[in-house]
């Protein structure tokens, strides 16, 4: 290079693209002139490209700086796991050098190895997993990529994958977590579509095997994917993910993917609907459910007491529309709830917090639940909650008088103080002449209770009738009041008495005293 410049009193020369930079010349410097230094981990792989860089072959030198580098490589990184990750680690500013000389593929190969050789050899195989899988989260995603595609193909199964790649992930989405700023810079924009690519890469390295990461985590990938509007497969893909194990799922992890805001307003609700509805039809599938009509898989009951959860977080969201929120409870069987008080909890919190709802919007909110199922302690509160519609309350009403009217005609088939019945403690057969009298007093008291109900019903909608036709005569009453003020204003012989009532009074004292005028009677 010397011999090359033009200028014959060069001082200095400037050697650009050199890998490593500086600070790998002055190192290879200090090489050439025989000064010791140290080959660590944090370097050898500069050292190694800078060689290959300046040609530091055995051809100008026994024992170069070339041979010197592969050798620790050989014998010091490639035979230890956190070695070979520092060194892959370091590769990431010398490409393409470092990958042009297979010191990337040799460090991911090594790691490969040696994780799943840990994993199979010893005895406590989760300590194992545990301490590998902490190490590769230094990494950037690319190499962690091929890390974990490498480690696939050594034979280690998809949970230990699994463990890794949303321990790899927790650093990311905290990221995301702290930096959900309503930023709208140049800058910003360029920080959210890296952000976007490394989650959309994450979700692609998602094994392909059900039940392998967990719920909570599947739910705070999806609420990162819908912040960052990643692509529309990427968000489909971890919907149905999660509608595979929504009967894992909490009122929290649901709250992950939608919750109030600071403005008290709720969001991606559409989300919560589709997982819903993709997992009812893969239990339809599955046919673990009879059609979801007459019989309920275990699975589906908790998902609904999960959803009559969920629906009571939400309940208080001011955009909460009367419409979405008889939809959600609707999406669920009815045989899926064996008592409905969760269903009245988060109806009875709505219209709390929506007390603007008119009549028929309340109706239409309570038509959803079933007060027939309700506990006796939900019913003591229906009855006082005036909230509710009236129709519902007179139900509940009338049904638990008719409940005390069958416990009060045949005492002997309800529970004891024990807990058992009469006829679990004496088995032996009632006459059937009993059990006909008995019959016969239910359907005369169900009788007489249908025809309370029905007087009831006409007593509520007379009174409603009595009720419009008074605030009629009060509007026409107001009308006629207004229009005859007006007129005795146009009246000129009522101004005088108009004001003051009295003086109706005073002048028919004054027509009383006057004296009689005396008639003429004459004939023309």
């Amino acid at each position: 290079m010397v011999a090359e410049a033009e200028d014959n009193n060069l001082s200095s020369i400037q050697l650009a693209g050199i890998p490593g930079g500086p600070k790998a010349f002055e190192e290879v410097a200090k090489f050439c002139y025989g000064i010791n230094f140290e080959v660590t981990l944090h370097n050898v792989s500069a050292l190694r490209c800078a060689a290959e860089y300046l040609e530091m072959t055995e051809e100008y030198s026994t024992c170069n700086l070339i041979s010197r580098t592969e050798d620790y490589l050989n014998k010091v990184v490639f035979n230890n796991f956190s070695a070979s990750v520092t060194v892959l680690q370091a590769c990431a500013n010398l490409l393409p050098m470092a990958e042009e000389l297979n010191i990337v593929s040799r460090c991911i190969e090594a790691s490969a190895s040696m994780a799943a050789t840990e994993f199979y050899c010893n005895s406590k195989p989760m300590l194992a997993r545990d301490w590998w899988a902490e190490e590769l989260t230094v990494l950037r995603i690319d190499f962690y990529q091929r890390v974990l595609v490498a480690m696939k193909d050594k034979g280690l199964p998809y949970p230990v994958l699994g463990s890794s790649l949303m321990l790899y992930a927790q650093k990311p989405l905290q990221v995301l977590v702290r930096s959900r700023s309503p930023d709208k810079t140049s800058n910003a924009s360029e920080v959210a579509k890296e952000q976007r690519i490394l989650l959309e890469t994450i979700i692609s390295l998602l094994p392909s095997e059900q039940n392998t990461m967990s719920v909570s985590f599947l739910c705070s990938l999806l609420r990162s994917a819908i912040y960052l509007e990643s692509r529309e497969h990427c968000r489909m893909d971890l919907e149905l993910r999660i509608a595979y194990q929504l009967d894992r799922a909490t009122e929290d992890d649901l709250l992950t993917i939608s919750s109030i805001n600071s403005a008290g307003a709720i969001s991606n609700l559409d989300s919560i609907f589709r997982i819903v509805m993709s997992f009812l039809e893969v239990e339809k599938r599955s046919g673990f459910s009879d059609g979801l009509d007459d019989y309920c898989s275990p699975s589906v009951s908790k998902v609904c007491r999960t959803m009559d959860g969920y629906l009571a977080a939400i309940a208080p969201a001011a955009n909460f529309s009367v419409e979405n929120f008889i939809a959600m409870p609707k999406l669920m069987p009815k045989v899926a709830r064996d008592l409905e008080d969760g269903l009245y909890r988060a109806i009875d919190i709505y219209l709390k917090a929506h007390p603007s709802l008119d009549e028929l919007e309340r109706e239409k909110v309570c038509s959803v639940m079933d007060s027939h199922r309700l506990s006796h302690e939900a019913r003591a509160h229906v009855s006082q909650n005036k909230r509710l519609p009236v129709h519902l309350i007179v139900q509940v009403l009338f049904y638990d008088k008719l409940q005390t009217r069958c416990i009060t005609a045949n005492p002997d088939n309800n529970l004891n103080h024990h807990g058992k019945t009469d006829a679990q403690q004496n088995p032996s057969p009632k006459p059937l002449a009993t059990t006909d009298a008995n019959v016969a007093a239910l359907w005369k008291q169900n009788e007489e209770l249908k025809t309370e109900v029905a007087r009831m019903k006409i007593y509520m909608r007379d009174l409603h009738d009595n009720q419009q036709q008074q605030q009629q005569k009060k509007t026409s009453s107001s009308f006629f009041s207004s229009v005859s003020k007006k007129l005795g204003k146009l009246n000129p012989f009522a101004r005088k008495f108009s004001k003051d009532s009295s003086n109706l009074c005073e002048a028919d004292d004054v027509s009383q005293k006057l004296p009689e005028r005396r008639r003429r009677y004459s004939i023309s």
